[in-house]
């Protein structure tokens, strides 16, 4: 599969909580590269805590896990950019 949108479960800096994703594989020369964004759902405090994580989990529902990390707000909303890390976990 090389995309992924729905539910995911998004796990950092101490903080879980659900969110909804819209994930993509892409091709960047030889290397493929996992990302996209991450619509949180929670108050600002916590939305702040997950984006200076230094890793993020996301965790889809059959209990794949991606590990990532979050490369800022996408301007005006509260969806987090995610660049991962190793595999993509769809």
């Amino acid at each position: 599969m090389s995309s992924y949108v729905g539910p995911v479960e998004i796990i950092a800096g101490g903080i879980q909580a659900s969110a909804y994703a819209d994930l993509q594989v892409g091709v960047s020369g030889y290397l493929r590269e996992w990302g996209g964004t991450v619509d949180l759902a929670i108050d600002g405090g916590d939305a702040w805590t997950i984006q200076d994580a230094d890793q993020v989990v996301l965790r889809l529902p059959d209990g794949t896990e991606g590990h990532g990390f979050s490369v800022g707000f996408v301007a005006g909303s509260a969806s987090l950019r995610i660049r991962g890390n190793g595999s993509a976990p769809f």
